[in-house]
């Protein structure tokens, strides 16, 4: 009866390190980074939204006249 089970532990061994272990620790790192820049990409785009729009909304402007279309007024 031992001859048996030792036949069967031998071949249930040999299989068992046939398949690599995930690294989640690795694919987590990843995602991390992917998720970061994105971000970033994401946060430069709405910097260089907001400094082109301030840029042209002020050349557009007439002089002596505010964003909103009311002139200013001078005291003198």
């Amino acid at each position: 009866m031992t001859g048996v089970f030792y036949a069967i532990c031998i071949c249930t061994s040999g299989r068992a390190n046939t398949m690599p272990k995930p690294n989640y620790k690795y694919d987590k790192r990843q995602r991390d980074l992917a998720k970061k820049k994105k971000q970033d990409e994401k946060r430069l785009r709405k910097l260089e939204k907001g400094r082109g729009t301030g840029t042209d909304a002020e050349a557009a402007t007439p002089a002596g006249a505010t964003p909103d279309g009311a002139e200013q007024q001078h005291d003198g």
